[in-house]
C-alpha cells in the first residue's frame, strides 16, 4: 500500500504536536507575571528579580514580568544591598506570587484616629479597634488605657482602600482570660488614602450591642518530646489570610495557658469572623509554630508536627564544596522547605525554597555571589504549609487560616579553603 502525506497534513501534524507540548509543566511560554510580597502580604518595591540570565526590578506594587520563559524555571530575588537572596526552585506556572520571610510596611500609611465614649474608659474594659476590608486586611490597635482616642496605622497600596472600623470590648479575669464581651460597634464603610489622617468617633448608640458568649474547647496534640511554649487565640474579620505571618497574626485576644483549653468567643455579631488558635512548641529536634481555625461544637484536636532534622553534612563540617549534599528529614504533613543559609563571613543570608528535602551546595552558584571558599555558615530548615507543591506555594498565598512553620535546630559548616 502506498501512503501519501500532503504538505498541508505535515503542517497540521506539526501544529498539533507543538500545541500538545505547551502545558503548565514543560515547554516555552510567552510570559511569566508575578509579584513579590513580604511575610505580612505587602508588596515589596524595587527588588531585583531574575529568571535565567534576564533580570528586572519590581514596580511600586511589587509586580514584574518576564517574556519567553521556558518551563520549568527557577527564580532569584535579590535585595539592593546583595545581603539577602532567595532562590525559588522548579516552578512551572505563568502567574506567581513570591513570599519573602521579612515583614514590610514600605507602603504609604493612612492614620485613623478613633475616639471612644467615656463609659468605655470608666469601666476599665479591654478591647480592640480593627480596620478590615472583609477580605485580606485586618489591622488592629488595642484600646488605650490612658486616652479615649486610639490610632490605627494602615498601609495602603494604591490610591485608596475601603473598609470599616470595628470596636469590640471585653472583660478579663485575674488570669487574663476573656470572661465576657461587652460592646460591639462598626463604622459605615469609609475609603482611606495614603498619607491622610482620618477621624471617627463612636458614641453610646454605635456600641449599644452587647454580644453573648460561647465556649470553644479543644486539645493540643504535641509530638513526643515537645512542650508548648506559648498559645493564644484571636478573631479575624477578614475572610482570607496570607502565607507565613499575614496581617492579622498577633491580633491576640488572650493567652491560652491550659491543655485541654477552653476559650470564650462572642455571639450575636452582625459580621462573620474566624477564630484562630496559635501554638508554639519546642522539642529536641526544633520547634513548631502552627495556626488552627476552631469552632464551637467541634472536637478541635489540634495536631502539631515535628520539625525537620538536619542529616548532612555533619555539624561543624570543615570542607564543604560544590558537590556536598545537604539533606534533612521529610517531616509530616506535606509542605515546602525554606533552607536558610547565613553566611557569617559576608554578613549575607541566602534562602532556597524547594519541594525537595536535599540540595547540593553548588545551587548557591545560581544566586551569583561568586566564590564562597573559606566562608563560615550557619544553616537551618523551615517547613511551611499547607502548600504541597512549589506551584501551589507561589499561586495560593491567601485563603487558609491553617498554616504552619516547623523549624529545625541550627547547624554550622565551613567551605573548603
Amino acid at each position: 500500500m502506498n501512503v501519501r502525506i500532503f504538505p498541508g497534513s505535515l503542517f497540521l501534524i506539526f501544529v498539533l504536536t507543538f500545541l500538545s507540548g505547551c502545558d503548565d509543566s514543560t515547554g516555552p511560554v510567552s510570559t511569566v507575571t508575578g509579584k513579590v510580597v513580604s511575610s505580612n502580604n505587602q508588596p515589596v518595591f524595587r527588588i531585583k528579580v531574575m529568571i535565567g540570565d534576564k533580570s528586572t526590578y519590581t514596580s511600586y506594587f511589587g509586580t514584574f514580568t518576564f517574556s519567553n520563559v521556558e518551563f520549568p524555571y527557577d527564580v532569584k530575588v535579590i535585595d539592593s544591598l546583595g545581603s539577602n537572596a532567595y532562590l525559588f526552585k522548579g516552578l512551572s506556572t505563568g502567574e506567581i506570587t513570591l513570599p519573602l520571610r521579612f515583614s514590610s510596611y514600605h507602603g504609604d500609611i493612612a492614620t485613623i484616629k478613633v475616639t471612644l465614649p467615656d463609659e468605655i474608659m470608666n469601666e476599665n474594659l479591654n478591647g480592640k479597634i480593627i480596620f478590615t476590608d472583609g477580605n485580606t486586611v485586618n489591622f488592629f490597635q488595642d484600646i488605650s488605657e490612658q486616652s479615649s482616642t486610639s490610632a490605627i496605622f494602615v498601609p495602603v497600596f494604591g490610591y485608596s482602600l475601603t473598609g470599616k472600623i470595628i470596636l469590640l470590648t471585653y472583660k478579663k479575669d485575674a488570669d487574663k482570660s476573656i470572661v465576657s464581651y461587652e460592646n460591639y460597634g462598626e463604622s459605615p464603610f469609609m475609603s482611606i488614602s495614603p498619607y491622610q489622617t482620618y477621624y471617627y468617633a463612636f458614641d453610646s448608640v454605635d456600641i449599644a450591642l452587647d454580644p453573648g458568649e460561647e465556649t470553644v474547647s479543644g486539645n493540643f496534640i504535641l509530638p513526643d518530646g515537645y512542650n508548648s511554649t506559648y498559645a493564644s487565640f484571636f478573631l479575624s474579620f477578614a475572610s482570607n489570610t496570607g502565607s507565613g505571618s499575614p496581617a492579622g497574626y498577633g491580633l491576640e485576644f488572650s493567652e491560652i495557658t491550659e491543655n485541654p483549653f477552653s476559650i470564650k468567643i462572642p455571639t450575636g455579631l452582625p459580621r462573620q469572623f474566624s477564630t484562630i488558635v496559635l501554638n508554639s512548641a519546642q522539642g529536641n529536634s526544633g520547634g513548631s509554630f502552627e495556626s488552627f481555625p476552631v469552632s464551637p461544637g467541634s472536637s478541635n484536636d489540634l495536631i502539631l508536627n515535628e520539625a525537620p532534622v538536619l542529616i548532612s553534612p555533619d555539624n561543624n563540617e570543615k570542607n564543604v564544596n560544590d558537590g556536598t549534599v545537604f539533606s534533612f528529614s521529610n517531616s509530616s504533613p506535606q509542605g515546602i522547605y525554606r533552607i536558610q543559609l547565613l553566611n557569617i563571613s559576608r554578613y549575607a543570608e541566602y534562602t532556597i525554597v524547594t519541594a525537595n528535602n536535599n540540595f547540593t551546595f553548588d545551587e548557591l552558584d545560581q544566586i551569583g555571589f561568586g566564590n564562597m571558599n573559606n566562608n563560615y555558615f550557619r544553616w537551618l530548615v523551615e517547613k511551611t504549609g499547607p502548600a504541597g507543591s512549589m506551584n501551589e506555594y507561589v499561586t495560593n498565598n491567601t485563603g487558609s487560616f491553617r498554616n504552619f512553620i516547623q523549624r529545625s535546630n541550627e547547624g554550622s559548616f565551613s567551605t573548603e579553603p
